[in-house]
């Protein structure tokens, strides 16, 4: 196999969030800098910018890092790694706030998704309270039973499908 460098792109949420560069066979390389490693591979689509020269690609990198502004990119590019490099301050400050942000958004990803995980399956105990009446319920199957409705509805409700059920609205009450 031929070494074909390149610069590529790593996309999330189709938004190019990280340019980078590869001189390597391997056509399944994935980089991205530690924010992307974290968040896991199959949250990116990579894709190819341009191939080039090898002696151009760290040109290219910083022109693409320029071009695109990507938010998970520290420095301006052409470096090859960053190991061994000395960050200023203000890349310190960047990384840290970067990081800490992204984990932020995870964390509340993730609280989302035990919320919805729960609230797809009826019967999970998932304590509910009933905003009408301030009635607190041990599970969506028991506030259904209560107001004689369909608890699937009364999931689809907390799920933001619907605005209420007969007139009826509720809301979670843990994890």
């Amino acid at each position: 196999m031929i070494k074909q460098p390149y610069i590529y792109a790593l996309t999330y949420k189709g938004i190019i969030s990280y340019v980078g560069l590869h001189c390597g066979n391997d056509k399944y390389y994935f980089s991205g800098g530690i924010i992307p490693k974290r968040m896991g591979k199959d949250k990116f689509i990579k894709g190819v910018i341009e191939y080039c020269k090898e002696e151009d690609l760290e040109n290219l990198e910083m022109f693409y890092i320029k071009k695109y502004n990507p938010k998970f990119n520290l420095t301006t590019g052409g470096e090859r790694s960053s190991i061994g490099t000395k960050h200023t301050k203000e890349t310190i400050k960047k990384r840290k706030e970067s990081f800490l942000s992204n984990i932020k958004h995870i964390e509340i990803i993730t609280e989302r998704m035990k919320i919805q995980n729960k609230i797809n399956n009826p019967c999970i105990k998932t304590k509910i309270k009933c905003l009408n009446d301030n009635l607190i319920f041990s599970s969506i199957r028991e506030a259904g039973r209560h107001y004689n409705i369909d608890n699937s509805c009364v999931a689809k409700h907390l799920k933001g499908r619907y605005d209420s059920v007969k007139g009826l609205r509720f809301i979670p009450m843990e994890l």
